[in-house]
């Protein structure tokens, strides 16, 4: 459950919750990079809250140190881009490590006990399905664009980033289709 909200919170930290702007400011400055890192905090932190407020305190340590490696990762990926024209290859790695960041910490932790609060809200959150959904859906809207903005940019060093949303639109209506019907085919054998 923790591994499906810390996967959520880092889509929602770099794909939605990262406007234009701040992808400038973050190539200009690395004041950029630390606000583009609380964000990812602040995210985290609101979305794994109710394990916390029920006495995982180090839920808190994790979130700190999947941080601070992805302002390292971060910083690394934005001099690398500064000074080469390929995109592509180093987004998908700076992905792959984060995600692997999530993935060791999950490793690291996974010797602490989790409580879980005991009421009925909790249910609804603890929907791995719900969590999954949104996940994919972020992923075929917003990463997809950004992954075709950096293809842009290996040709035309000066394309701006603009996010079609039509259509990211019509991938979630496609993907949202393609999943109720797998869920519901999977839900009724």
């Amino acid at each position: 459950m923790i591994l499906a909200y810390l996967i959520l919170s880092h889509l929602l930290g770099d794909f939605v919750f990262q406007p234009s702007k701040l992808v400038v400011w973050k190539m200009k400055s690395i004041y950029g990079i630390l606000v583009h890192v609380l964000v990812h905090i602040t995210v985290m932190t609101l979305l794994l809250l109710p394990l916390i407020i029920c006495g995982n305190l180090w839920l808190l340590g994790l979130i700190a140190i999947i941080n601070l490696v992805h302002f390292i990762v971060d910083q690394a990926k934005i001099s690398y881009d500064l000074k080469h024209d390929i995109k592509v290859i180093p987004f998908v790695i700076d992905q792959l490590l984060h995600f692997t960041t999530i993935l060791v910490g999950i490793l690291i932790t996974n010797h602490y006990t989790l409580r879980i609060p005991q009421t009925e809200y909790f249910s609804y959150y603890s929907s791995i399905k719900t969590v999954t959904f949104i996940s994919l859906m972020v992923f075929v809207s917003k990463v997809v664009e950004v992954y075709f903005y950096e293809k842009q940019l290996e040709k035309d060093k000066t394309a701006k980033i603009k996010f079609r949303n039509k259509n990211m639109i019509w991938r979630m209506l496609i993907f949202g289709l393609m999943y109720v019907s797998i869920t519901g085919v999977v839900f009724y054998m």
